[in-house]
């Protein structure tokens, strides 16, 4: 099945992040009736999260899990 390159980038640090995402994947993911991890379920949670939020994993542990250090 071919594969189409969609590249994402990061709201936070502005990485580029490249993902070879089949026509079906796309559509399901458009769709909006099943899971991510459904849909994508090799990418990683930080990859995952990337789609969702439009913010990279490593960012998002920056922001939500180094909040509470003072």
């Amino acid at each position: 099945m071919e594969k189409v390159k969609i590249t994402k980038i990061c709201q936070c640090c502005d990485r580029s992040f490249d993902f070879f995402l089949t026509v079906e994947q796309i559509n399901k993911l458009y769709d909006g009736k099943l899971c991510i991890q459904q849909i994508l379920p090799d990418l990683s949670p930080g990859d995952r999260e990337l789609f969702i939020s439009g913010i990279c994993g490593e960012c998002f542990d920056k922001i939500f899990l180094d909040s509470g250090e003072e």
